[in-house]
Parts: structure tokens; C-alpha cells; sequence
């Protein structure tokens, strides 16, 4: 806000007090710590793939071969960040608790999600869940990446809607149902999150202004009425 103290030529002096933007800085996004978010922990020969082995992630996996790391040779693009990614057959999890779910923020998170060139996807799921209540905070799946690629999945949440979960462990999983010969492939996993924005509120300078024009006016009234 500009302050500006005019005197025409009839004499009378005007007050004006000019309204500016005031740029504020953009609340920063803060990373949440996934561990082996791509996926690259074993190191793998091309076109091999561990059995329900997934490091720093829980696997669920009743039977052999439904969860591991798989550095592919069954697609047509490369995999997005290294050279491996997660799979998942039908009847197979995994899971990691990644940190508390801050207050009043919003969460975006992203994966990309492979679709084989030889074999079709299954019915599958991405979930971020309160690790203590199993609420869902978010869910969804893209659309169909094509045989052979790969699509960058989102999901956005404000944590304003789940005031009940502050605090709680968020969980990202990953599953696949049916009995079909299907996989789905999962790499990239990233979640941040930022504070939400509140209600402006006057800046300082504007009521130091305020007073100052205030000041102005009651000194010109008094020279005024002693000229």
C-alpha cells in the first residue's frame, strides 16, 4: 500500500491510500521419506526378479511369485527412474508406513504404473491408508498405460478431511485380485505434502500506513485551523 499527501491548487490537501499486491512466498512442498522408492535396492540381470522379496516394503504374498523387484524385459519404454520396478500378480500386496499424517495439508503423491507387453494387467489398487485404522485417504488407479508402457499416476488429498488420522502412520499399498495370468509393474513412488493456505490477514505495513495517514489528516486539520 502508497501512502500520498496531495495539495491542489484550490488548497485542499487529500489524503490517498493506494492498495499494492503484496507478494507472498508459495508454502514449500515437504518430501515424505519413502525408502526404496524405486525400487533399485536388489541389484538385478536384466530380465530376472526376485520372489516376494520387495526391501524396506512388506510383502503380502500367501503363495510363491506374486511379489518382488523385476528389472523388465517385457515392455517397449524404459522404466521411468532405474532399471527396476515392483510387480504384483493377482493375490499379492505390499506395503510401507511412511510417517505420520500432518494437519491442515495437502498431499499429492504420484507412481508410475507398467502394463507388460505379453501379459494384460489384473484388477489391482493404489491406496494411501491411516496405518492404524485402515481408512482409505486416497485411491484410485489411471487409466491403461498400453501394452509395453508405462503412465504417471496422481492422487491429491487434503488432510483437513481426515482430522481423525493426525498422527497416524500413512501407509502406501499396492495390490492385484483375480486369477488370471496378469501383473501389473509399479515404479517411482513419491509423496509430499503442504501446509494449507489460511485466510489473509493484514500486513503490518498496512496499519502502519493506516496510522500514518491517519497522523496526516489530524496534522493538516490543526495547521488549518491555526493559519
Amino acid at each position: 500500500m502508497n501512502l500520498a499527501i496531495l495539495r491542489p491548487a484550490g488548497g485542499l490537501f487529500i489524503v490517498c491510500l493506494a492498495a499494492l499486491p503484496i507478494s507472498r512466498p508459495a508454502f514449500a512442498d515437504t518430501a515424505v521419506t519413502v525408502n526404496n522408492f524405486s525400487f533399485e535396492a536388489d541389484a538385478l540381470a536384466f530380465g530376472s526378479f526376485t520372489d516376494n522379496i520387495l526391501t524396506d516394503w512388506t510383502v503380502v504374498a500367501p503363495t510363491g511369485l506374486l511379489v518382488g523387484a523385476y528389472h523388465p524385459n517385457t515392455f517397449a519404454q524404459p522404466v521411468p527412474n532405474g532399471s527396476n520396478t515392483a510387480y504384483v500378480n493377482p493375490g499379492g500386496a505390499f506395503y510401507q508406513d511412511v510417517g505420520p499424517l500432518v494437519a491442515d495439508s495437502t498431499y499429492n503423491f504420484s507412481v508410475f504404473v507398467g502394463e507388460r507387453i505379453d501379459i494384460p494387467l489384473p484388477t489391482y489398487n493404489i491406496q494411501l491408508l491411516d496405518a492404524s485404522t485402515s481408512a482409505v485417504l486416497a485411491s484410485g488407479i489411471p487409466g491403461a498405460p498400453g501394452a509395453g508402457d508405462f503412465v504417471k499416476f496422481n492422487l491429491t488429498f487434503d488432510s483437513a478431511a481426515f482430522s481423525s488420522s493426525v498422527g497416524d502412520d500413512i501407509r502406501i499399498e499396492f495390490g492385484a485380485s483375480g486369477t488370471s495370468t496378469s501383473q501389473v509393474n509399479f515404479d517411482d513412488v513419491t509423496l509430499a505434502y503442504s501446509a494449507d493456505s489460511t485466510s489473509s490477514v493484514p500486513e503490518p505495513s498496512f496499519f502502519a500506513l493506516t496510522m500514518l495517514a491517519i497522523s496526516a489528516i489530524v496534522t493538516l486539520r490543526f495547521r488549518k485551523s491555526t493559519a
